[in-house]
This record gives structure tokens, sequence and C-alpha cells, in this order.
């Protein structure tokens, strides 16, 4: 039963690490333009994205 336990506890905390760093890590301004592209790709709309914000992310 500890095993188990010692186990959940490493999954849950490697989880929480690598959602922690992805959110520090990656701005998702950075793929503004395909995202944009893929819009019009799907749906044959021009979409306009302004600066997209996310907690850690200023505004400009």
């Amino acid at each position: 039963m500890r095993k188990l336990l010692t186990i959940l506890i490493i999954l849950l905390t490697m989880s929480v690490s690598c959602i922690a760093t992805l959110v520090l890590l990656v701005n998702p301004n950075d793929f503004r333009v395909e995202m944009m592209k893929q819009v019009k790709k799907k749906w044959a709309i021009n979409s306009i994205l302004t600066e997209i914000c996310v907690g850690m992310w200023e505004h400009n």
C-alpha cells in the first residue's frame, strides 16, 4: 500500500511540474500566426487574434 501511495505521489508531482513548466516557458503569442492559418484553413474565414494573455505573460 505504501509503495502504491509513493508511486501516485511521484506521478502527481511530475504532472504538476510539467504543467508549471509549460505555463512558465511557452508564450502562446509565438503561435498566433499558426493559429490564424489553421482557422482560415479549417473554416475559410479570416481571424484577427490580438495579444493572447495567459497568467504569466503581461499585456503590452
